[in-house]
């Protein structure tokens, strides 16, 4: 898995979609009241699968150059995701969302 370690309980790595889809929907699942209110994703997410499709989705963006997601460790257990979006080449910027 390629993370990068932040101090000795977070860290941030790359999805490993077969692996993490699970952990992260359960995540949505607990959380979907509250992140409906301002991620229409959220209740797109209806399974495991879905996060997975979701996950692989993100990597190939991720191949393209047009995001980054990554999912946030704590202690050795997901506790969401971070994401660089929308890339702005002209002032070098971009949308963060976790």
């Amino acid at each position: 898995m390629f993370t990068y370690k932040i101090d000795h309980e977070l860290e941030l790595a790359l999805p490993r979609p077969e692996l993490d889809a699970e952990a992260i929907y359960q995540l949505v699942e607990k959380n979907r009241t509250e992140f409906a209110k301002w991620l229409p994703w959220a209740n797109n997410i209806k399974s495991p699968k879905d996060e997975e499709k979701f996950l692989k989705d993100c990597l190939q963006k991720y191949g393209k150059g047009e995001m980054l997601l990554t999912i946030i460790w704590c202690n050795h257990k997901p506790v969401g995701t971070l994401t660089l979006n929308r890339f702005h080449a002209s002032d070098k910027s971009t949308e963060i969302g976790y």
